[in-house]
């Protein structure tokens, strides 16, 4: 197992299209639902293994058929599922997930067995056997805050494993509280627009960027949407703005920043250069938002690869 990917598991259950005034009327026909597998975490592992990298997945699910679920899907994507802990307490998380006809998205989420999720259940003998780690979505899990997180990413570097960190809304408003212990060990940290918003209190990238450098992250960006990204290793040279690749029909944005995630992760585990990174993230997210479902939809890495830098030199080494 190359990348272990910590955090979220979800059961998704995916409406479309979903007009605003739902709540103005009794009923509202619907084209299409679907049921699938979801989270950040779980959401980057399938990605991660679509793209051909031997991967793992932990969490919290619950003991009931949304969680069986889970774990006979990731039994058939050969998806390693050591560390997936069943709660004793609740049911597995589910989010509702209502995309309007433009391809946006909302979500109605149960979450009680996720926030069961801890530092403890990834313990020091597998952190010896990973090269990245990757925590998705660490605004919605209220087991690893503050210290938690820190922890975990300490213990982490010990074993030379590459940390990776996105983050989430954070209902509860601690936003910066929850991530910054752990900043001084995370190497790679990007957040969307809204959340690095509310984590720096800044609305320009460069300012955002400028605001994290005090925490001696290797790589910091910034999810754009439809703009691409902003990414900086903190040289000299300044941030970048990647753009988007261009999309001739979104159908559903669900999951495209866990796509972003996992073409990202997989160029750091083939040796690239943070900005080719970037660009396999955006096109990660591109290949996403042309199906429903938050994921499965990437090539393999070789395809995925050809898709990013067509016409384009690459900067690896």
């Amino acid at each position: 197992m190359d990348i272990l990917s910590a955090g979220l598991m979800v059961s998704d259950i995916i409406v479309h299209p979903v007009d605003r005034g739902i709540f103005n009327v009794d009923t509202q026909f619907i084209e299409n639902i679907a049921y699938a597998s979801g989270g950040d975490a779980l959401n980057v592992a399938v990605n991660l293994s679509s793209l051909g990298v031997n991967t793992g997945v932990a969490g919290v699910i619950g003991n009931d058929a949304p969680g069986n679920h889970i774990l006979s899907f990731l039994k058939k994507t050969g998806i390693n599922y050591d560390n997936v802990v069943k709660s004793k307490k609740y049911q597995t998380s589910v989010s509702v997930v209502l995309c309007e006809e433009s391809g946006e998205h909302h979500f109605l989420y149960y979450g009680k067995s996720n926030d069961e999720f801890n530092e403890s259940m990834i313990p020091d003998k597998v952190l010896s056997q990973i090269k990245i780690l990757n925590v998705g979505s660490v605004m919605a899990l209220s087991g690893l805050d503050g210290n938690g997180l820190a922890d975990l990413f300490r213990r982490a570097k010990k074993h030379d494993v590459i940390t990776t960190l996105d983050a989430a809304h954070d209902v509860h408003g601690k936003w910066l509280f929850k991530v910054e212990k752990a900043l001084q060990y995370a190497d790679v940290f990007i957040p969307s627009y809204a959340e690095a918003k509310m984590i720096t209190g800044y609305e320009q990238p460069e300012k955002m960027a400028d605001f994290m450098k005090q925490y001696k992250l290797k790589i910091f960006g910034v999810k754009l949407g439809v703009q691409g990204c902003y990414i900086t290793d903190f040289n000299d040279s300044g941030g970048i703005n990647i753009p988007a690749f261009e999309c001739d029909e979104v159908v559903d944005t669900t999951g495209a920043g866990d796509a972003f995630m996992a073409g990202f992760i997989s160029g750091l585990l083939a040796g690239f250069k943070y900005i080719d990174c970037t660009l396999l993230g955006n096109a990660a997210s591109n290949f996403c938002i042309r199906h429903y479902g938050a994921s499965g939809w990437l090539p393999d890495f070789k395809t995925l690869k050809k898709f990013t830098f067509a016409g384009k030199t690459m900067l690896f080494s």
